[in-house]
């Protein structure tokens, strides 16, 4: 057991010596010691704060090689499949040799995007031998390789087909599929039909296929049951229903 206050004469502690160089025994009260400097602790918080400002110092320097106004050493593409690399860079202003701006980057990808033909457009830079690597990164928008039709009864397959935007071997577009539903709507209220309803299904068949799927409940054909006029005085009901080519019976068009 390590001694305690009474085991010394005038009941005070031990006191350790100073001036004593490190690893050096000396004796105390009858104890024999070793002046050791520091901990155990001290030296892990000492290793600790190193690799910190390690750190701190790594980030700061890719920060540096990869931020704006590094020169430019490569301009790449990858993701795309069906459209060429040269119709990309094409539209892409920033040049080997010139250096890195991101506004400039930020207008490439706009103009990528307004292609026509990527859902998604990201850029990425890394440091290569001569400068910054700087690769467009792209996603194309999905080919439509089917566009079915059913519930359809009273109007035909190849006059609804007229009427839809999206072709097959064309590239999928929400847009075009929203224009395509207002106008088979339109086509059937033009025919009498103005509570038919068009549901739409998109079905992924691969990362670059889809199939279009439009499903068309009609509901019944609306007539007029009964005409009338309200302060008509010249003319009587039934003169000005022979002037008129909608008449009772007929479909509300």
């Amino acid at each position: 057991n390590s001694p305690g206050k009474g085991n010394y004469p005038d009941n005070s502690y031990p006191q350790r010596e100073t001036g004593r160089q490190d690893g050096e025994d000396y004796q105390v009260g009858g104890w024999k010691n070793r002046m050791i400097k520091g901990s155990t602790g001290g030296n892990l918080r000492r290793l600790f704060t190193a690799f910190i400002c390690m750190i701190i110092l790594f980030t700061l320097f890719c920060g540096a090689t990869l931020g704006e106004g590094e020169k430019i050493d490569k301009v790449l593409v990858k993701g795309n499949r069906r459209i060429e690399t040269g119709a990309i860079l094409n539209v892409v202003k920033l040049k080997t040799g010139e250096l890195l701006d991101t506004d400039k980057v930020d207008s490439d990808i706009h103009a990528i995007y307004n292609l026509g033909h990527f859902q998604d457009v990201r850029v990425e830079t890394a440091t290569g031998e001569k400068g910054a690597i700087l690769t467009y990164i792209v996603v194309e928008k999905p080919i439509v390789r089917e566009v079915k039709i059913e519930g359809n009864k009273e109007i035909k397959d190849d006059k609804i087909r007229e009427a839809i935007e999206l072709k097959p071997a064309t590239v999928y577009s929400p847009k075009e599929l929203a224009k395509s539903v207002k106008k088979l709507k339109k086509l059937y209220a033009d025919d009498g039909y103005y509570l038919a309803e068009v549901d739409t299904t998109t079905i992924k068949r691969s990362d670059t296929d889809v199939k279009v799927v439009f499903k068309i409940t009609e509901g019944k054909k609306i007539y007029i049951t009964n005409i009338r006029f309200d302060g008509n005085r010249a003319f009587s009901n039934r003169k000005l229903k022979k002037a008129m080519e909608t008449s009772e019976k007929w479909f509300l068009s």
